[in-house]
């Protein structure tokens, strides 16, 4: 809660904004955990599947862009959500490399990733903290936006003689209606 000498602040409506204040960091906590069983499943089974490394490498990308964006604006709420959501997406990262067949792929994707964050890590250091804020936050809302685009992606995979159709694992069991949800309550905060 940003409160400034100069602001009106309506104490009525102060528990309210509280409430959304813990319920949004919570909220994509739990969204973030969300892939849990399917890590389960992986390791129960030892494959992947026909699933795609994809929405875990753009939840790392994202998760840590957001750390850098809430470290330069010195919000905890946003920084420290998006630790949990890095630390898992490395877990969900490492789990899918441990049994995908294809180190190609897998290398690929872990490079992106460490150059993306290694540009935006740079980012922060080298430009003005205000220039820097901008870009990195509109950059967060774009990686955003492409992980849950990625995320809810179809996928049709031939394996063998028989199709195998999944949609992404990413929110396993968590439908738009939940995200929007979630996004009202981060807009609210």
């Amino acid at each position: 809660l940003n409160i400034t000498p100069s602001s009106k602040v309506n104490m009525s409506s102060l528990p309210k904004v509280l409430a959304v204040e813990t319920m949004a960091p919570i909220t994509s906590i739990v969204v973030m955990g969300a892939p849990l069983p399917t890590m389960m499943e992986i390791r129960r089974s030892q494959s992947v599947g026909c699933l795609p490394l994809l929405p875990y490498t753009a939840m790392s990308i994202n998760a840590f862009s957001w750390i850098i964006y809430g470290l330069l604006k010195e919000n905890i709420n946003v920084w420290g959500t998006n630790l949990f959501g890095l630390i898992f997406s490395l877990y969900y990262m490492a789990e899918y490399c441990r049994f995908h067949s294809n180190p190609v792929v897998m290398n690929r994707h872990v490079q992106l990733t460490m150059i993306t964050m290694m540009l935006i890590t740079a980012l922060a250091i080298i430009l003005p903290k205000t220039t820097a804020e901008k870009i990195i936050g509109t950059a967060s809302v774009f990686f955003l936006y492409y992980y849950v685009r990625g995320s809810f992606g179809y996928y049709k995979t031939s394996n063998t003689d028989k199709i195998c159709t999944v949609y992404s694992s990413l929110f396993h069991g968590c439908m738009p209606r939940e995200l929007f949800s979630l996004d009202i309550l981060w807009n609210g905060y």
